[in-house]
């Protein structure tokens, strides 16, 4: 008996993988992160708060938020030639197309690229959280 595929567009159905770091609940019109809701979050915490609890599973306290901060700090330069390729982007391309364009190269600046091991992947994060804004 052959077994009959139904097309569905979109990802309607589609779950791409299971996680315990965030959660859509449609119910509560939330979107929760590790327990806590995104909005309350984003009204009361800073940046640096909301990378150590995806990384590291709980909010910081004062010792482990300085240094976060000080990780992410050591981290913020681009390789000039970053720069020199996002110059050469058309003046109206998109601001998002330039960030998807940019996080690209810099993948070709990670000696590292192909350990995927907890510690080298916490450190790529790391690496982009500071690169990206």
């Amino acid at each position: 008996m052959e077994t009959v595929q139904v097309f569905k567009p979109g990802l309607e159905g589609v779950i791409a993988c299971e996680t315990n770091v965030s959660f859509l609940d449609v119910e509560n019109e939330q979107i929760v992160i590790r327990g806590y809701d995104l909005i309350e979050l984003a009204e009361k915490v800073k940046f640096v708060d909301i990378i150590s609890l995806l990384l590291d599973g709980e909010l910081p306290n004062q010792n482990q938020y300085s240094n976060l901060e000080q990780e992410l700090q050591s981290q913020y330069e681009l390789p000039e030639m970053i720069l020199d390729v996002l110059k050469l982007l058309p003046a109206n391309s998109h601001s998002m197309d330039a960030l998807r364009s940019g996080i690209s190269i810099l993948a070709a600046f990670d000696e590292g690229l192909e350990n995927l091991s907890r510690n080298s992947t916490r450190q790529k994060a790391i690496n982009l959280l500071a690169k990206v804004p």
